[in-house]
């Protein structure tokens, strides 16, 4: 079983989580490997201790990627020499039961573990076994590092949903797209199959990965793939250089909103987020352009803070970045930085500078002009001084500090993972910024 594509260069410090497991946790690691690498010592062993366990692993990683020794609680049997095989009397080299590879992937599944090894983690995983309604759970008071291992070494598709679950929680920046119409979707798990088969066409390999889950109306697809190549330099144990090709994995995801036709969309590298985003309306909606119009992404109305009369309902919100663009030939862009936007730009009297001018909307061929007595009409889109980013500070109970959400126009939020997103859009809505 694989949580996510290969990755072989991630560092992780296996003696910490292992040691974890000290002092009564060595049945669940026994019971990991008997399910993971049967052919392994530890899985048919009466009794293990955690420090073999770490030696083992430490044996089988390259250098570039060995975790520091265990600690001196629990010390690592040494490991004898090999004896040189030329030698008379040497032994009969006898090959071992399992591959470096096999271990490897072991090392991998230690590290999916000890990601969802905290309460965090531990939420999630309470909360994908009573969605599986798995029987026999283990107990509440499990530390959230036994939890993980238990529920990986037997369920692994509800740790795998977890794990998505997770990832998904830990997402701060979307961008937002609202289509014509509410479609619903027949078959999730089937058009998560088609997606994954459209995403390695576009992107030319078969490492990738698509998992959905859905949850109330909203449908939530989370695909794994690879980032462009980079080839660090490595100074490795005998202090030679050496070039270490890999392609790290990459988590990005798409929420559907059935009631709505929402979709929000997170996707780490900005030029393949368009043909993600096609290739998902055409699996799942029939329409590659259901998200292409100019109002579908038409979310976020910044413009409304340069209006006269806008103020934020109280003191838990403070305007702290502006990004201002003037439409002229200069094309010229104005950042304010400050405690509170307004009140420094009231007190310098910038303020009323931004709000004009205005272009007025040219009037209709059939209708006559307006007279100089009758208001010109001015449209939202028609507007020479435009805000492009703005950052919002907004306290929250139970928050010692402000949370800040940053928003970019027209169709981008982003906001730190303790925050819940509902409650971002309902004052986003509340204060008039969002459209939707």
């Amino acid at each position: 079983m694989r949580t996510r594509p290969p990755i072989n260069y991630r560092k992780f410090n296996a003696p910490r989580f292992l040691n974890k497991f000290h002092q009564g946790g060595e049945p669940l690691v026994r019971e990991f490997f008997a399910a993971y690498l049967p052919t392994s010592p530890f899985a048919t062993a009466d009794e293990i201790r955690i420090g073999d366990v770490i030696a083992f692993i430490e044996r089988y990683l390259p250098a570039t990627n060995r975790p520091a020794p265990a600690t001196a609680t629990d010390p690592v049997t040494p490991t004898p020499a090999p004896a040189d095989p030329t030698a008379p009397d040497a032994p009969a080299v006898v090959a071992e039961p399992f591959t470096r590879e096999q271990v490897e992937q072991i090392h991998r599944l230690l590290f999916d573990a000890y990601d969802l090894g905290d309460l965090q983690g531990a939420f999630f995983l309470r909360k994908s076994l009573q969605t599986y309604r798995i029987t026999g759970a283990p107990a509440h008071d499990l530390a959230p590092e036994h939890l993980s291992l238990i529920v990986l070494t037997r369920w692994p598709e509800v740790f795998m949903a977890a794990y998505d679950r997770l990832g998904m929680a830990k997402t701060d920046n979307f961008a937002f797209y609202t289509g014509p119409r509410a479609v619903a979707l027949a078959d999730p798990v089937r058009i998560a199959e088609i997606f994954q088969t459209e995403l390695r066409r576009l992107k030319r390999t078969p490492k990738v990965v698509v998992r959905s889950f859905v949850e109330d109306h909203i449908a939530n697809f989370i695909f794994y793939h690879e980032k462009a190549a980079r080839a660090p330099l490595v100074i490795r144990d005998d202090l030679q250089i050496a070039g270490l090709l890999h392609r790290p994995a990459q988590q990005d995801f798409i929420s559907y909103d059935t009631t709505t036709g929402h979709l929000e969309i997170e996707v780490g590298n900005r030029p393949e987020q368009a043909p993600i985003r096609q290739a998902f309306a055409r699996v799942a909606l029939g329409d590659e352009t259901f998200y292409e119009t100019p109002q579908s992404t038409r979310l976020l109305d910044l413009d409304l803070l340069l209006t006269p009369d806008f103020t934020f309902p109280d003191d838990t919100i403070k305007l702290r970045y502006l990004q201002i663009v003037l439409d002229q030939v200069e094309q010229p862009t104005f950042e304010i930085r400050s405690q509170d936007v307004f009140r420094s730009l009231d007190l310098n009297r910038i303020r009323e500078n931004l709000q004009l001018p205005l272009r007025p909307a040219p009037a209709p061929a059939a209708e006559p002009p307006a007279t100089p007595e009758e208001p010109v009409a001015v449209h939202l889109d028609d507007r020479c001084t435009r805000v492009r980013a703005a950052h919002l500070a907004i306290r929250v109970p139970h928050k010692t500090r402000a949370i800040l959400v940053e928003l970019t126009a027209p169709n981008k939020v982003s906001f730190p993972r303790s925050m819940h997103s509902a409650h971002v859009f309902a004052v986003l809505r509340h204060i008039g910024l969002l459209r939707a």
